[in-house]
């Protein structure tokens, strides 16, 4: 193999940057980590605190995906630290011999990666997992798109409520030590950790998630695929002996894991919890077999499973900060269009031949009134209508932060000045179309007393969103009676409960089965398509 010049030049520079390394460098300290236990302690780890598989490497690649060797957890903090150790007198012969051996390792380590790049190779595999050049790192929509190649029955919407319902019930599962169901879906050495360090606690309620997203999606590994998910929310705990109950605001990282070619749940089964494999209600066996169908459900090989639970903070819910005014980010940018937008367009219609375009704005423009006046109004159940579980429980955290201080956010002269399409996406099982929307308004927040703390009551701002509908593939115009003020499955006055269900014929109508209902607010400055 003939070797270029500018390849011996690079290797003689980075050997004389590992001798220059070799004789001034220091033992450097370790940097004390930030991160919470469930128990609110900080520990040393070089990092955050965290609950993941031991068997992992727990680093990072470039691009910030998880690295795991086992796609199980066993549980318990990993804490990576390095020490040195000093000795008295001469190991001059020794230290050069190590040095030699080490030059000659990382020589041809460089060797190798430059040969790789020469050859066009993009990436170095280790363990499994992928470390990433920025070039080719994913937006997360490619990455949900690469997802659905291999998974077609993949639904964004669908994987937003599983993972919703999945934490309420573990945070409440923490207080009661009943984990139920539960074991099929949070691997069973994370659970009794959990259960560990909440042993003080009696009970835990009043869960409101006021975000819970995807953060990335790995699919490197040859055995299982990783969703990093994210979770900022409040929760009340319950001491015993009387103590008095203290309401947290916690942020956590959540890694669930599922077994390569695995597809995913329908709308039916998805969230319900119950045994993976068979949908069987019956709590699993201590061994994670299934009582009725005798499989094996704690392993992700049926549905995802949780295997590391990052807790970033975990504080006494700090005081509502308030935005202070001045002008919205990016209301004058250009929209991010999604590529390829015409021809997904053009292939919608064709899916859906009676659809109007026309109605559909008038739709967003009065789904868009509405749930300003429900925030207005501190009514938040008259939005339960119009929004999923997740985004409504999203809301309804905000709504509760404000009426706890004394606190009221004000919309007043609300003007829609113009919507149009930014994308459209189908999945197995729905339709989604994002809608940029700039409107101006009168936006402040009064005290109890009536005393504007925030904002100016005179003067509107103007700003700019991107809002996602979704609706069941296939599903005719029933919104428009939702609009009107009836149940666009039975027909009766529209009287929905907190859960989204229809009070007469108990259909949940949040769910899209019947028309579009609103999945995302996204701020125009944070939407990345």
């Amino acid at each position: 193999m003939k070797i270029s010049r500018q390849f011996i030049s690079l290797l003689l520079i980075a050997v004389m940057a590992l001798l220059l390394f070799a004789f001034f460098a220091e033992e450097a300290d370790g940097r004390a980590g930030g991160g919470h236990s469930y128990s609110g302690s900080k520990r040393s780890s070089g990092g955050s605190s965290s609950r993941r598989s031991s068997g992992s490497s727990g680093s990072r690649s470039s691009s910030g995906s998880h690295s795991s060797g086992s796609s199980h957890s066993t549980g318990g903090y990993n804490s990576h630290s390095r020490s040195s150790s000093y000795t008295g007198g001469s190991s001059g012969s020794a230290d050069c011999f190590t040095c030699f051996i080490t030059l000659i390792v990382f020589a041809v380590i460089i060797a190798v990666i430059v040969i790789a790049a020469r050859k066009g190779i993009k990436s170095v595999s280790t363990g499994g997992s992928v470390f990433f050049t920025p070039a080719q790192k994913l937006s997360l929509a490619e990455q949900i798109k690469k997802l659905k190649e291999s998974d077609r029955n993949f639904s964004r919407p669908l994987f937003m409520d599983f993972i919703h319902v999945l934490y309420a019930k573990f945070q409440t599962a923490r207080g009661t030590k009943e984990w139920g169901e539960l074991p099929s879906y949070i691997s069973r050495p994370l659970l009794e950790e959990a259960g560990k360090s909440s042993s003080s606690v009696s009970a835990v309620d009043n869960v409101v998630t006021g975000v819970s997203d995807i953060l990335e999606i790995d699919q490197s590994r040859p055995d299982a695929d990783v969703i990093k998910v994210l979770f900022e929310a409040n929760y009340t705990e319950h001491g015993g002996s009387g103590a008095k109950p203290a309401i947290y605001y916690a942020r956590e990282q959540w890694i669930l894991e599922r077994k390569k070619g695995v597809l995913s749940k329908p709308p039916d089964q998805i969230a319900s919890l119950h045994c993976p494999s068979c949908g069987s209600p019956e709590e699993p066996r201590p061994d994670g077999t299934c009582p009725h169908c005798d499989s094996v459900v704690n392993k992700g090989d049926f549905h995802w499973l949780v295997t590391g639970v990052e807790v970033i903070e975990k504080i006494p819910r700090p005081p509502l900060e308030l935005s202070g005014g001045g002008v919205e980010e990016g209301t004058d940018e250009p929209t991010v269009y999604q590529p390829g937008l015409a021809a997904e367009k053009q292939a919608f219609e064709a899916r859906n031949p009676s659809f109007s375009w026309n109605e559909f704005e008038q739709l967003v423009k009065s789904t868009f009134i509405a749930i300003q006046d429900a925030w207005t109004s501190c009514a938040w159940e008259k939005a339960r209508p119009y929004e999923t579980e997740h985004l409504f429980s999203t809301h309804r955290y905000w709504i509760d932060r404000y009426r706890a201080e004394g606190l009221r956010n004000m919309l007043e002269d609300i003007q829609i000045l113009k919507v149009e399409t930014a994308k459209i996406e189908p999945d197995a099982y729905y339709e989604s179309i994002t809608m940029r929307i700039w409107a101006r308004m009168k936006d402040y927040t009064i005290d109890s007393q009536g005393k504007v703390v925030d904002g100016n009551r005179n003067t509107p701002r103007k700003f700019s969103e991107y809002w996602t509908f979704i609706r069941r593939s296939g599903v005719g115009a029933g919104e428009k009676a939702r609009h009107e003020g009836f149940c666009p499955n039975c027909g009766a006055e529209l009287k929905v409960n907190m859960a989204g269900i229809c009070e007469f014929c108990e259909s949940k109508i949040t769910s899209g089965e019947f028309g579009w209902v609103l999945s995302s607010i996204e701020q125009d400055e944070a939407y990345a398509g």
